[in-house]
C-alpha cells in the first residue's frame, strides 16, 4: 500500500498548469465520484475472487490473492492518473482554492481526497477477505486506522507538515522582495527538524511504549553492545496483535530507536526475537540508511541530467528551467517515467540487497544462528503471507531462508554478498559524484 500511495503523491504533486481537460466543474466531480464507485466494486469483485482462490488453499491460489491485491493497487494508481490528465482534478482544485491562499492545507486535502478514498475502499475489502479467512479480529474502523497509520501516515503526516509550512509562508511573505530567500529557510528548517524530531512524531503515530525491564531487554541490550549499536530505547509498537514486524527509525544514536511489534513479541521465542532485533541492528551497522539519503539526493542529479542529455537531442527543457515554480509538460513526462524506473524497480534491487545483507548481519549476531530462518518462516505464517510471495523491498521468505541456511554452512556466501552490496553502493556514489560535477561545471 505504501508504494501505491507514493505513486499516487507523484501524481497529485507533480503539478502541470492546465492538466486535464476544460470540463465544467460539476462534470469533474461527478467523473472522480463515478471512478471512485468503479474502484469500490473492483475491490468487491477482487475481494470476492480473492477468496475463492484462498479456499482452494493450495500453493498457486495462495499466490494468486496476493496477486489480485496488487492489481487492485495498480487500479487506484490508473484511476488516479485518469482523474488528473483526463478529467482535470487538479484544475478544479486549484480553480477552487484560488485567491484562498488563507486556507492553508485546504488544497492539498482535497488533492488527496480520491485517492485516499480510493485507498481506503481497497483497505476495506482486503479487510472483509482478511475476515473471511478468519485471520482478522479486528474490528473495520481499527483496521483502517491502523493500516492509515502505519503505511499512509508515515508519508502523509510530514507532507501536510511541510504543505502547511510552505502555505503559510507563502500568505506571510509573499510579497517580501526577500520570499525566495526565506522559502528556502523554511525547507530547510523543515528538513532539519524532520531528521531531528521525525523519530519522535513516529513513535506517536505509531502507537509504542518503551520494552519493559526484563530478562528480554537485558538480552536485546547486550546484543546492542556486543555489536556497537546505540539507539535511544526499544519500544513496543502496538498493533493490536495484528502486525508481526519489526522496525529501527533514526539517523543519529540520540534519536533512534528500534520497535518491535506485539505481535512479535507475542509469538516468537525470545532467540527469535533476539534475531529479529539483531536483522534491524543491521541495517544500522551497514550503514543502509546513510545510502538511503545518498539514494535520494542522487535522484535530483541524474534526474537533472538526464533532462540535460534530452534537451541536447532537443526533446526537452534544459535543467535549469527546473528553477521554475511548476514543471511544464515536457518535463512532467520525462519526471514520471524516470521516477517510476528509479525508485521501484532500481531502488527495489538495491533494497532487497540490503535486507539480504541485514539477514546475514543477524545470522552472525544472534546467539542461535538458526533462530533467525525460524523467526522469518514464523513471521509469514503469522502474517499470512505465502513463503514464495515476495515484494518491492524484501526477497520472499523461502528465498531469504534458502540462502540463510546455505550461508550457515558456507560463510562466504555472506562475505561475498558483502562485497556485492559495498561495489554497488560506490557505483552509486561514483555516478553521484560524477553527475554533480558535471551539474557544477556548467
Amino acid at each position: 500500500m505504501l508504494l501505491t500511495f507514493l505513486a499516487c503523491l507523484l501524481i497529485l504533486f507533480m503539478h502541470v498548469p492546465h492538466a486535464g481537460s476544460g470540463m465544467p466543474w460539476y462534470a469533474t466531480v461527478a467523473g472522480v465520484a463515478l471512478l471512485a464507485g468503479v474502484n469500490g466494486v473492483a475491490c468487491w469483485v477482487g475481494s470476492r475472487v480473492a477468496s475463492g482462490l484462498s479456499a482452494r488453499g493450495d500453493r498457486m491460489a495462495s499466490m494468486g490473492t496476493v496477486r489480485v491485491f496488487q492489481v487492485l493497487n495498480l487500479g487506484v494508481i490508473g484511476l488516479v492518473l485518469v482523474d488528473v490528465y483526463a478529467l482535470g482534478w487538479l484544475r478544479f482544485v486549484d480553480g477552487l482554492f484560488a485567491g484562498r491562499d488563507w486556507m492553508l492545507g485546504a488544497d492539498a486535502l482535497l488533492r488527496l481526497a480520491p485517492a485516499l478514498f480510493m485507498l481506503a475502499s481497497a483497505l476495506a475489502f482486503r479487510h472483509g477477505f482478511e475476515r473471511r479467512r478468519g485471520h482478522m479480529h479486528l474490528t473495520l474502523p481499527q483496521y483502517l486506522l491502523l493500516r492509515f497509520r502505519v503505511e499512509i501516515g508515515i508519508i502523509l503526516a510530514p507532507l501536510l507538515a511541510l504543505v502547511l509550512a510552505s502555505d503559510a509562508t507563502y500568505f506571510l511573505w509573499s510579497g517580501s522582495p526577500h520570499y525566495g530567500l526565506i522559502e528556502g529557510g523554511v525547507t530547510l528548517g523543515f528538513v532539519l527538524a524532520l531528521v531531528v524530531f521525525g523519530p519522535t512524531m513516529l513513535r506517536v503515530l505509531w502507537r509504542t511504549s518503551s520494552l519493559p525491564p526484563g530478562a528480554l531487554r537485558d538480552r536485546l541490550e547486550a546484543l546492542s553492545r556486543a555489536n556497537r549499536f546505540r539507539c535511544r530505547d526499544i519500544l513496543v509498537w502496538h498493533t493490536h496483535g495484528h502486525l508481526p514486524n519489526a522496525g529501527v527509525i533514526g539517523f543519529v544514536p540520540w534519536t533512534r530507536y528500534v520497535m518491535l511489534t506485539d505481535a512479535v513479541l507475542e509469538h516468537l521465542s525470545g532467540d527469535e526475537i533476539e534475531a529479529v532485533f539483531a536483522h534491524e541492528v543491521g541495517h544500522v551497522r551497514r550503514h543502509h540508511f546513510a545510502f538511503y539519503l545518498l539514494f535520494a539526493s542522487a535522484f535530483v542529479c541524474f534526474y537533472a541530467n538526464a533532462l540535460d542529455l534530452l534537451a541536447a537531442l532537443g526533446l526537452t527543457l534544459p535543467a535549469q528551467a527546473l528553477l521554475g515554480s511548476e514543471l511544464n509538460t515536457p518535463h512532467t513526462l520525462v519526471m514520471g517515467p524516470f521516477a517510476a524506473i528509479y525508485w521501484w524497480p532500481v531502488f527495489g534491487w538495491m533494497s532487497r540487497r540490503h535486507e539480504q545483507q541485514a539477514d546475514i548481519f543477524a545470522l552472525r549476531a544472534a546467539e542461535r544462528s538458526e533462530s533467525f530462518i525460524t523467526a522469518l518462516k514464523r513471521l509469514a505464517w503469522l502474517s499470512g503471507t505465502p513463503e514464495r510471495a515476495g515484494s518491492w523491498r524484501h526477497f520472499s521468505i523461502r528465498r531469504r531462508t534458502t540462502f540463510l541456511a546455505r550461508a550457515m554452512d558456507e560463510p562466504e556466501l555472506g562475505e561475498r554478498l558483502d562485497r556485492s552490496v559495498r561495489r554497488m553502493q560506490l557505483v552509486l556514489l561514483v555516478l553521484f559524484a560524477a553527475g554533480a560535477l558535471r551539474l557544477l561545471a556548467l
